[in-house]
């Protein structure tokens, strides 16, 4: 594995590797020595009487009053930032949430500290279906936290729309924990971390079991929120369609911008039947995206304090002359990702996105 993280760092990828919260049960049974801590074994460090850490109940919870607790703890930490050289840490199974009715907090607490100590950066992601009210518990100690349950539908295609739906309600409770939190205009330190939403499943065509609507539906949500950019497409049979969406200039754009400062939802200036999501640039401008949720075609708007100029930022066109609003007519779970760069003292304002003159494009 280190022979590998070596290669992976050598050509500038990064490295992410798996855990789940507890001791693994094998370890505790054979009472496996722990690293550099003489007298401590995994059979010490567990709680009494035994019981499951996690939903998959494939670890025992720790005895945080024995020394092998932690103990343990920074073995595991020096095992995947010093040995391994990872880069990203999913810990899957975490509760309260996952399904569970155990406490990870001081796992995961512990565990980020000990992280730090190694001396190298490791992006911590927590996993799945985190409960809000446990919130304050965790997000001092990871960089991402899984707002839901996985978007895949473990059917005959990748996902549904249902799924991709859900997503709008389940950030929400997140989004004070992130930079820019409740449209303020705080700065980001960049010490908060981010909602994350699960893979972006949109590259495989019919296989995603999505519409081309619901795909930029889905990849403008991922790209306001900022949060983490996987996909679970199948890299080996993307569609020219699936590869254009995933490296769209404008869709990237977006997702860069909202790395300093996430979008939030604006019910105040939204009209219409659907959901305005809007993104504050430090330039002036924002990022709306707009998003009927309805299964048939709705209006949907927003109304700005002053006049602003406006561009597609999925197709680059501009949309019309100087407003001060904006509505469009959105087909069936549809959007449209805007840029509104105000008319007055905008002159600093640069767009996002302009897409590359015909003649130029490969």
């Amino acid at each position: 594995m280190r022979r590998l993280a070596d290669t992976l760092h050598s050509r500038g990828q990064k490295l992410g590797l798996y855990l789940n919260p507890g001791l693994p049960k094998a370890a505790v049974r054979a009472a496996s020595p722990v690293l550099d801590s003489p007298g401590c074994t995994a059979a010490a460090a567990a709680a009494r009487p035994l019981r499951p850490a996690n939903r998959f109940g494939n670890a025992f919870a720790l005895n945080w009053s024995s020394p092998c607790a932690a103990a343990y703890v920074r073995s595991v930490a020096h095992q995947f930032s010093a040995e391994l050289r990872a880069d990203l840490l999913k810990l899957d199974a975490v509760s309260p949430g996952s399904e569970w009715h155990g406490d990870n907090a001081r796992f995961v607490a512990a565990l980020s500290r000990a992280l730090e100590a190694t001396g190298r950066t490791v992006w911590v992601s927590l996993s799945w279906s985190i409960d809000p009210a446990s919130a304050a518990a965790f997000v001092p100690f990871a960089n991402s936290w899984r707002t839901s349950d996985d978007v895949e539908c473990y059917c005959d295609v990748l996902e549904s729309w249902p799924a991709v739906r859900r997503r709008f309600a389940q950030a929400r409770p997140w989004l004070r924990y992130s930079c820019e939190a409740g449209g303020s205009d705080r700065a980001c330190d960049g010490s908060r971390g981010r909602p994350d939403l699960d893979s972006l499943d949109v590259g495989n065509g019919a296989l995603d079991g999505v519409s081309d609507e619901e795909r930029k539906s889905a990849a403008s949500l991922w790209a306001l929120i900022g949060g983490p950019l996987v996909t679970g497409s199948d890299l080996t049979r993307l569609t020219p369609s699936g590869l254009a969406l995933l490296t769209h200039g404008g869709f990237l754009a977006v997702h860069r911008a909202a790395g300093d400062r996430t979008a939030v939802p604006d019910e105040q200036s939204c009209a219409g039947g659907g959901e305005c999501w809007r993104l504050r640039l430090p330039d002036g401008s924002d990022v709306w995206g707009l998003f009927n949720l309805r299964d048939e075609t709705a209006r949907v708007g927003f109304a700005a304090a002053a006049p602003f100029t406006a561009r597609d930022l999925w197709s680059g066109a501009g949309l019309g002359p100087p407003a001060a609003g904006f509505n469009a007519s959105l087909p069936a779970h549809g959007c449209i990702l805007l840029q509104a760069r105000p008319v007055a003292g905008g002159g600093a304002a640069s767009w996002l996105y302009t897409p590359a003159p015909e003649s130029t494009r490969q």
